[in-house]
């Protein structure tokens, strides 16, 4: 019960506040955005392991800790994208995002393993580590120079947030592309939370596999991820960002039904890194085309409509597999997830405007 709060805490922040979110890092100055929410977040970690010395563990507190980082993470992590274009121009952002998600990624496989050494060591030391990585993190930002947000010269008094909120969501109803993509993004998520969600599950059960193994598989999917995300550049795929979006999605739904019907160890480290690379490429290839296509006076409310309706379908590919594994096992968890992830390419390939979606080289991105 206790897990399946927190999870609750993870989640539910983002759905309820993701909107109004957006409409704030295109109403306020990102930067300080970044900033209060790393100082708000450091602080809040803060309070966890001060609360451990003075009165034991609180699942209520932890929980409320969870909740305030979850929110001012909601606020960051559009902050951040919507800020890229004010750093790099044209489609640099491709290079800039591989490279953000790669460092990512390998930061986030040495802190587990500093975080498993540290945890052995005291849990508080953990926490004040971690509300170190905010501070400096704001510190980082502080030097950023980022080109003006023209349209902030407006007096916000003159603008409604009503009207600023409506403004993001109709202008991805007005366009096929973008509305297909955020859709076709929650489906998505849906399905490969099936499988991404249940991997410790597959590795004990089909596999018989230590935590070794696990370590191992997700050590590669790591690796793959991090491959991924750079060749997004590389490949100029926002020229191509519908296809190289469905290609990706075609191949991780092959990778899972690979994982479904095999039981040999070998063949799912071959799968796991493939895995990884497909779900980073997509995310960075979609993440790319937005920033270069979307003007960045409402780029921050595009970003938080995907990240709601991306973050909707979680909860509910987490509950699904969990009652598919409980019923079918394992195995056909995988299957279901690798055989909708193909069907809902196929619909999505089924889309003109999905399948023309792309950024042209000719093409102004608003700024």
């Amino acid at each position: 019960m206790a897990i399946s709060l927190v999870g609750l805490a993870t989640v539910a922040p983002t759905i309820v506040l993701g909107l109004l979110a957006g409409t704030a890092v295109d109403r306020f100055n990102r930067k300080r955005i970044m900033i209060l929410s790393d100082l708000v977040r450091a602080i809040a970690v803060l309070t966890v392991p001060i609360f451990l010395v003075i009165s034991g563990f609180s699942l209520t507190w932890v929980l409320f800790v969870i909740v305030v980082v979850t929110v001012f993470s909601t606020l960051f992590r559009p902050a951040q994208n919507a800020s890229l274009p004010q750093l790099v121009e044209g489609e640099a952002v491709q290079d800039a995002n591989g490279m953000i998600s790669s460092a990512s990624t390998v930061m986030r496989t040495v802190g587990n393993a500093i975080g498993g050494v540290l945890f052995g060591v005291s849990v508080a030391i953990c926490f004040i580590y971690d509300s170190l990585t905010y501070l400096f993190s704001a510190s980082m930002i502080a030097s950023l120079k980022l080109r003006t947000q023209d349209h902030l010269q407006k007096s916000s008094s003159e603008r409604s947030l009503h009207r600023e909120l409506g403004e993001g969501i109709k202008y991805i109803g007005q366009r096929p592309a973008l509305l297909t993509s955020t859709l076709g993004a929650a489906l998505v998520n849906f399905f490969s939370t099936l499988a991404t969600t249940f991997i410790v599950i597959y590795v004990s059960t089909q596999l018989n596999g230590s935590s070794t193994v696990y370590g191992v598989f997700l050590a590669l999917m790591s690796v793959g991820a991090a491959c991924g995300t750079l060749l997004v550049g590389r490949l100029r795929a926002v020229r191509y960002a519908g296809k190289a979006m469905a290609s990706s999605f075609l191949i991780c739904s092959v990778a899972l039904l690979v994982l479904a019907l095999g039981h040999s160890i070998p063949l799912a480290y071959l799968m796991a890194p493939l895995l990884g690379a497909c779900l980073s490429w997509a995310n960075t290839v979609l993440y790319s085309a937005l920033q270069l296509t979307v003007p960045n006076e409402v780029l921050g409310r595009v970003f938080s409509v995907d990240e709601v309706g991306s973050y909707a379908s979680v909860p509910a590919g987490q509950i699904v597999g969990g009652l598919l594994i409980q019923g079918a096992g394992i195995a056909v968890d995988f299957a279901v997830a690798g055989v909708g992830l193909f069907i809902s390419t196929m619909l999505l390939l089924g889309v003109r405007d999905f399948r023309r979606f792309a950024y042209r080289a000719t093409q102004p991105t608003g700024s």
